[in-house]
């Protein structure tokens, strides 16, 4: 984003994705700089008019999220792969007890910007705290043990009594909720959408569990007009080969599964409860290039999964 963000700017970009615009800003502030720098003077993010704008920008975004977000299933991203962040906004804070700071760009009065990063820093804090408690599921593949999967003899005892003892059997597996996070064990093949996203707030948990067991595996309208959350699991470097594995990755039905694990969060559905999911093939559902980013989301997941239990 170029130049300060204005009321309308702000206004016009798309809630779902809110965490997306924070984590550019924070990209482009971090090509600038450079993280080692950032961990050695926090001054540097105010040195120049451009970067207070910068700053600007990225609390202005963190407004929203904190303001009109809460519990985006995301927001963790902003922790795990950012750190500094949250130690920015506490030195900001700092800042404001004494005169007014020369970062401070907009008309708002100090108290006023105080209170947004009040707000902001209890909102990081809480996910540092106690939400990441929450999605912390055990390195490995260990959680998916008691969920059922065709392709696992050792997972057979624990198949629903919903999916019928015929071929069917072989087109669904389980999912247990709390692996449903978006930046931690789940891989998306679609974007969000604003309107999906809404829509998919005023269904009821069990609309959202809701899955048709016999639709036409063989026909493709009557595929997608079934609204299935269709996946499949990979296994991670650690994962043990004969259970299920710790990576989902989604085909259809990301709308669905992001608002699952939001009521995750905010308490209103147990992390351990199991969903069922349409398989897919892989070769047959992601194209080649897809793939080779799947392989660099495991990596990079496996990273964030070990800072987790550290």
């Amino acid at each position: 984003m170029q130049g300060l963000l204005s009321r309308r700017d702000l206004n016009k970009l798309q809630r779902s994705n809110i965490v997306d615009y924070i984590m550019n800003e924070v990209r482009i502030i971090e090509k600038e700089i450079g993280v080692n720098e950032l961990d050695e003077d926090l001054g540097l993010l105010w040195k120049t008019q451009k970067r207070k704008c910068q700053i600007h920008n990225l609390m202005a975004l963190l407004n929203i999220l904190v303001q009109e977000c809460e519990h985006d299933p995301l927001s963790g991203k902003i922790l795990f792969e950012a750190e500094w962040v949250l130690n920015v906004l506490k030195s900001m804070q700092k800042t404001l007890e004494g005169q007014k700071p020369d970062w401070l760009l907009s008309k708002q009065t100090p108290p006023e910007v105080n209170a947004h990063l009040h707000s902001i820093i209890a909102y990081l804090e809480e996910w540092r705290t106690r939400w990441i408690k929450r999605i912390a599921i055990p390195l490995g593949n260990p959680y998916t043990y008691d969920t059922y999967h065709p392709q696992f003899p050792l997972t057979y005892k624990y198949k629903p009594i919903s999916i019928p003892n015929d071929y069917r059997s072989n087109f669904f597996f389980e999912v247990k909720v709390a692996e449903l996070c978006p930046f931690l064990n789940l891989i998306l093949y679609h974007p969000f959408n604003e309107v999906q996203c809404s829509l998919q707030k005023e269904r009821t948990i069990a609309e959202l569990m809701q899955i048709s067991i016999d639709v036409d595996l063989t026909d493709i309208i009557t595929l997608e007009s079934a609204d299935n959350i269709r996946a499949l699991r990979i296994h991670g470097p650690k994962d043990n080969k004969d259970y299920p594995g710790s990576y989902i990755v989604l085909k259809a039905g990301h709308h669905r599964s992001r608002e699952l694990f939001r009521r995750f969060l905010k308490g209103e559905i147990d992390g351990d409860k199991k969903i069922i999911v349409q398989r897919v093939e892989l070769k047959e559902s992601f194209p080649k290039r897809f793939l080779a980013n799947v392989k660099k989301e495991i990596i990079l997941r496996e990273s964030l999964r070990e800072k987790l239990h550290r």
